[in-house]
């Protein structure tokens, strides 16, 4: 079974990735908070001693990394706010693409396609499914595209997950399989998950994005790395160094939150912009 970690800060009263996997390891920066999370009723804490800044996240992660993870074996990184795991249902999960909704695009009928696709009591997934279905066949895939990182949908809009496998995208932090030894961690960016997206694609060229499997959570909740608001100061600085350190990778959203994308898509063209680096 693959190793599950969940860095968390501040967060003893509100965790809940743990009530999805019981077995995995709560990881908290020094023995005061492991004494409220261990209060609070989370049984499985282990303490880092990481310097609890505004890096404290990448700060556990490479600590997990260093001393609790093999080299070269896969594991999986989940936020400590994820509330359940929301799949495209059996058995449409087994298909690689959902042709029927690309079939009904621009018709009438594509509202009542996409909704077979998502049912109230069908898209949940429960954490055992995940564990013995979706990280296996995710690892496979990862090491026939030569990728080290696997990521999931930031959206449960079967829309936009049409076709199961993505190998160029955005690998949200919120849960990912790693490959371990195939990162670095930079502690001066707190949009972690902009940065390591663009290392892997730099170094590997691949990512994995199993766009099938969406973890539903809270964002922005007080402690971890803070709210919303809180954030946008250090996002600012982010973006700044993102884009200088990954020319050509990125375009900043518009609207008035900080915001990146990533503007190059395909295998192709993730190549040719490697090329030039």
């Amino acid at each position: 079974m693959v190793k599950i970690f969940i860095p968390s800060k501040n967060r003893y009263n509100t965790i809940s990735t743990h009530l999805l996997f019981p077995e995995a390891q709560v990881v908290v920066h020094h023995a005061a908070q492991a004494g409220a999370y261990k209060a609070g009723g989370v049984a499985n804490v282990i303490i880092s001693d990481t310097l609890a800044d505004e890096y404290g996240l990448t700060r556990q992660r490479e600590w997990v990394c260093n001393n609790l993870v093999e080299p070269g074996e896969w594991f999986l990184f989940a936020d400590d706010n994820i509330q359940e795991l929301w799949a495209i249902p059996f058995p449409h999960y087994a298909d690689d693409n959902l042709r029927e909704i690309e079939e009904a695009m621009g018709t009438p009928a594509l509202a009542s396609v996409v909704n077979k696709y998502r049912p109230k009591n069908g898209r949940v997934m429960s954490p055992e499914a995940f564990l013995k279905i979706v990280v296996p066949e995710c690892i496979a895939k990862a090491e026939e595209v030569g990728a080290r990182m696997v990521g999931f949908s930031v959206t449960d809009n079967p829309l936009f997950r049409t076709k199961k496998w993505g190998t160029t995208s955005y690998v949200s932090g919120k849960m990912f399989l790693l490959k371990n030894g195939s990162m670095t961690w930079n502690h001066e960016i707190t949009m972690e998950d902009f940065r390591n997206s663009a290392y892997h694609l730099a170094r590997y060229g691949r990512v994995v994005i199993n766009r099938y499997i969406h973890p539903r959570a809270i964002h922005y909740q007080p402690g971890g790395m803070g709210t919303a608001e809180e954030r946008i100061p250090f996002r600012e600085r982010d973006i700044e160094s993102l884009m200088v350190n990954y020319p050509g990778l990125f375009r900043r959203k518009k609207g008035e939150y900080p915001d990146l994308s990533i503007r190059i898509h395909g295998e192709k063209h993730i190549d040719k912009w490697r090329a030039s680096l």
